[in-house]
């Protein structure tokens, strides 16, 4: 068909700027006062030359406590200028001992500047559940997946369980399920049974059904019930989201579709259509919607004339490359985009294909099956015959051709309407391995790719850590190597290094997979790779470091013992006094103690020391602990423990007034600390609370002398100093900037 140019039909211009908008992404959130921290996302919209500021704030009336339960002080929140970017506020949570329901607050959003509003999302309530006490809940509430993706897991976790069974029953819920089972999905209520004083997270499995129906995004609830041994549910409710993947167009070679695309340097952008039907189409039904900066703004552009069977019709900026123009039907200034901006094109008002997601701003450029939209070229694969109402469908329908100057612009072409070309087929040669945990045991994994088109694909080996019991850089190493092969059959070697711990554990398992396929090609049966790791380690026992310190005046302190696995038997241990600088009944009480583990547990357990708060100024002393595995002899692990008594008396004659021969000031104290002496000290020791020693001196002189203890966190601290026979401690605060 000869081209021939034609006058661009501007159907509607770049649409007003609205005044700037601040909203939360979204109106509530939960989280477990667990996670320590967490953050809540604040968006603009429509943003202007000017920076944008709003208030975060917290509404009264919540039951959470500001400064217990959570910290956050209201802060100003400021959007540069033409900046869509979400702005992350961040919330510290406390993590208590308390037993407690769960506790809410509500952020606000107040006072925009630069004329801004505040949208719907104006506020964001909080919900902080408690993991205290033998709770049951989902790990995550919402799950939102397309119909194709076959399986899901749901995550029940359990906390801080006893010496009880726990059960738990997870169930579909009928109130907010819409799909229907088993056209949607299948799922059979399912009790989850943990056994005494065990805990973690179970994975639900539920399966969705791809159909091939065009139906909006479908719903299934499910439900935690049931809860023995008093467990408390925490988050009690799963919601799945199942997204439709079938397009309104279910008929090949039935309209228009994308088949080119050119974004090139300066003004070089084309778009090419194909007509793939038997007859010729009127251009003037059919009009492209560019959606700028993830919909900030819009373009809607008509075109006019008869494009034939098998033909293409090419939209491009004016001012192009010539060997863009010469094959343009349409030319215009106005066809102009980057990298981020979505393309639609319509039949009438009915979408009938995308080029990259409306709504969303991805940044430099939307990210393809190879490479990315931003100053790149891409066509449509000859297996192709329709264009795709999903982004997330359609991405993977289009070939690279990179940023050179290309010749296929002008023409398109297809495989016969509707046939299956020749596919390339991938598939790891062996779907398990088991292999004994060793010093750098290399594991080799062949890849066999058997391709016989006429054109190269490639491919990813990735390493699954969700699917994995064995933790990568841990239990085991792999590289994440490309291949890319031309026609033939080839096989690839990748070697998995197995690493050696000496932990008790069972067998795990490190998954790989085949990943990221570029060109007519398809992963097949045995496209998932298992290595299982078995264990070579022993059990051992051992105290819980090597030692601790606790200033005279704590009491009643605990020594704990940690088992490194489990095993049928009952494991006996004795912990025993080893010579000390301390005086047992003088200074502390403690009998030899025989400690039982019991069968299939990995509790610690704790013998207890009782610290003797005398009036005496006297150096630190040392309890000495043995430990001595009574069953077998033989002992691995830390075996040596000492407790050291930090002395917290005053020598006779110095008090803590000012008119002391040494004072301390200021105390509290920010920077700079100052002794004052009427005489020289022969040594001077900051420690902390727990007796660690932080700052050293070997002398001061007489008068005042300055000690910078800026950098030591807020908090108690003693000075011990030497002056002549005498040897005492003054406590004084570190206070923050």
């Amino acid at each position: 068909m000869k081209k021939f140019l034609s006058l661009v039909c501007l159907l509607l211009t770049l649409s007003a700027k609205a005044a700037p908008t601040v909203d939360f992404v979204v109106t509530s959130s939960t989280h477990n006062e667990g996670v320590v921290s967490f953050g809540i996302a604040v968006s603009i919209a429509n943003p202007d030359a000017n920076p944008t500021s709003v208030d975060i704030t917290v509404l009264g009336g919540g039951t959470a406590t500001s400064g217990v339960d959570y910290t956050y002080a209201p802060i100003l929140v400021t959007f540069p200028a033409n900046s869509p970017l979400v702005q992350i506020i961040t919330v510290n949570v406390t993590d208590d001992v308390l037993v407690e329901g769960n506790e809410t607050f509500t952020f606000a959003l107040a006072n925009p500047t630069n004329n801004a509003t505040i949208g719907a999302n104006a506020q964001h309530a909080v919900t902080i559940t408690d993991n205290d006490g033998l709770t049951v809940g989902f790990v995550s509430p919402t799950l939102v997946q397309y119909e194709n993706i076959g399986q899901v897991n749901m995550q029940v976790r359990l906390y801080n369980p006893n010496a009880n069974p726990t059960s738990v029953t997870v169930q579909i819920e009928a109130m907010g399920t819409t799909a229907q089972q088993p056209a949607d999905y299948t799922f059979n209520d399912t009790t989850i049974t943990w056994l005494p004083d065990s805990f973690g997270t179970v994975f639900v499995p539920l399966t969705i059904i791809d159909d091939v129906l065009y139906e909006p995004t479908e719903m299934v609830r499910v439900k935690l019930t049931n809860a023995t041994n008093g467990a408390t549910l925490t988050t009690d409710t799963f919601l799945l989201q199942i997204l439709n993947n079938d397009s309104v167009i279910l008929t090949n070679c039935a309209d228009l579709f994308f088949s080119e695309y050119e974004h090139g340097d300066a003004d070089d952008k084309a778009m090419e259509i194909f007509n793939p039907t038997e007859q010729s189409i009127d251009m003037s039904e059919y009009r492209v919607i560019i959606s700028y900066n993830g919909g900030d703004s819009t373009r809607i552009m008509g075109f006019d004339g008869m494009l034939a069977p098998n033909d293409v019709y090419v939209f491009a900026k004016t001012g192009s490359r010539p060997d863009i123009v010469v094959h343009a039907d349409t030319l215009s200034h106005l066809f102009n985009w980057n990298g981020n901006d979505a393309i639609i094109l319509l039949h009438f008002t009915d979408t009938i294909d995308v080029f990259g997601e409306r709504g969303v701003n991805p940044g430099l450029g939307f990210p393809m099956d190879y490479g990315s939209t931003w100053f790149n070229n891409y066509y449509r694969k000859k297996d192709v015959y329709r264009g795709d109402f999903y982004w997330s469908n359609g991405i993977h329908t289009w070939s690279y051709l990179g940023t050179d100057v290309k010749d296929s612009l002008g023409a398109h072409h297809i495989y016969p309407c509707g046939s299956v070309p020749p596919v390339a087929t991938v598939r790891f040669i062996e779907a398990d391995t088991t292999v004994p945990e060793s010093v750098g045991s290399l594991v080799p994994v062949i890849v066999e790719t058997i391709n016989p088109t006429s054109n190269s694909i490639s491919f990813v080996v990735g390493h699954d850590n969700n699917a994995s019991s064995a933790t990568y850089q841990a239990d085991y190493t792999v590289d994440v190597p490309t291949y890319t092969h031309n026609t033939g059959i080839w096989y690839d070697t990748l070697y998995v290094t197995v690493l050696e711990d000496e932990l008790l554990e069972l067998t795990e398992t490190a998954v790989l997979y085949l990943t990221n396929m570029t060109g007519n090609g398809k992963f097949i049966a045995d496209s998932t790779r298992r290595i299982h790791i078995t264990d070579n380690d022993v059990l051992t026992v051992s105290f819980n470091g090597a030692g601790f310190s606790y200033v005279e005046d704590t009491a009643l302190v605990q020594v704990k013992l940690t088992l490194s696995g489990t095993i049928d038997d009952t494991t006996t241990v004795r912990v025993s006094l080893a010579p000390g600088n301390a005086t047992r009944n003088v200074d502390f009480r403690f009998n030899d103690t025989t400690i039982y583990f019991m069968p299939n547990t990995r509790d610690t357990q704790s013998v207890w020391v009782t610290i003797i708060n005398d009036a005496l100024v006297e150096p630190n002393e040392q309890i000495n602990f043995n430990l001595f595995n009574e069953d077998s002899g033989v002992y691995k692990g830390v075996i040596a423990y000492t407790l050291t008594i930090i002395d917290d008396d005053t020598p006779t004659g110095i008090s803590e007034n000012e008119n002391d021969a040494i004072k301390l000031y200021p105390n509290p104290v920010v920077n700079t600390l100052v002794v004052e002496t009427e005489s020289a000290l022969a040594g001077v020791t900051i420690t902390g609370a727990m007796g660690n020693t932080l700052i050293s001196i070997n002398s001061l002189p007489a008068g005042k002398s300055p000690i910078d203890v800026s950098l030591l966190p807020p908090g108690i601290y003693f000075i011990t100093v030497q002056q002549q026979e005498n040897i005492f401690s003054k406590r004084f605060v570190k206070l923050g900037e």
